[in-house]
């Protein structure tokens, strides 16, 4: 009996066929002829990423996404009327060069017709200790809205993406940090409020921003 040949693929190889996999769960679960694929490069290159893993993995791929799929259709109505086949929406992978100003969504499902859309940020294995848009030097405020961070925001954020270097260091993992919600998320979450709300007043007035909800 010959074995086929174990392919390793690299984490943004199996990011990118996990987004494909969201795209398939949606097919799934909606049905095929009730969504519309854009086809582009970012589709494609999810579609070889996805046939790269073996056939295992990819079974794994498919069972996280289809339950947060069932879930959206559950709270979404035009994807609801789509499963019923009373509408067709669209969906499209986006390419990386969205998350660059701020947009996260990996694939957006849409309905041109209704202006309606909704976004979705495939997460596979997301254990990663800093995320790749926020650093001690990126200025979020100025890539994703055109005003610039302040001095006193990237002096307050270093002490903890420095302790996050150190335990990143020491091999430790996001599930693993100790009082992250109290410690990290919130403190970047009241960091950056403290940071946009005078920044909308300045850049064109404080009814721009309202302080974002802690979800933790």
């Amino acid at each position: 009996m010959r074995l086929a040949p174990v392919v390793m693929v690299s984490q943004k190889q199996s990011g990118k066929a996990f987004e494909y996999a969201v795209v398939l769960a949606a097919q799934r679960v909606i049905g095929s002829p009730n969504i519309v694929l854009i086809d582009n490069l970012p589709l494609r290159t999810g579609e070889q990423d996805f046939h790269l893993l073996d056939p295992r993995r990819q079974t794994e791929d498919l069972r996280a996404a289809v339950p947060a799929l069932e879930q959206l259709v559950r709270l979404e109505p035009c994807l609801a009327l789509a499963k019923s086949g009373l509408l067709v929406i669209h969906a499209l992978v986006q390419p990386d060069e969205a998350g660059k100003t701020g947009d996260v969504r990996d694939t957006l499902l849409f309905d041109p017709s209704r202006h309606w859309e909704i976004g979705l940020s495939a997460k596979h294995h997301h254990e990663a200790l800093k995320h790749s848009r926020l650093s001690m030097s990126i200025d979020f405020g100025a890539k994703w809205l055109g005003m610039p961070c302040s001095q006193e925001y990237f002096e307050a954020i270093a002490p903890v993406f420095k302790r996050l270097t150190g335990l990143k260091a020491q091999g430790m993992v996001w599930a693993q940090v100790p009082n992250k919600e109290s410690e990290i998320v919130c403190q970047f979450d009241n960091w950056s409020y403290s940071h946009l709300a005078p920044s909308c007043t300045e850049y064109g007035g404080r009814e721009r921003i309202k302080r974002p909800m802690n979800l933790i």
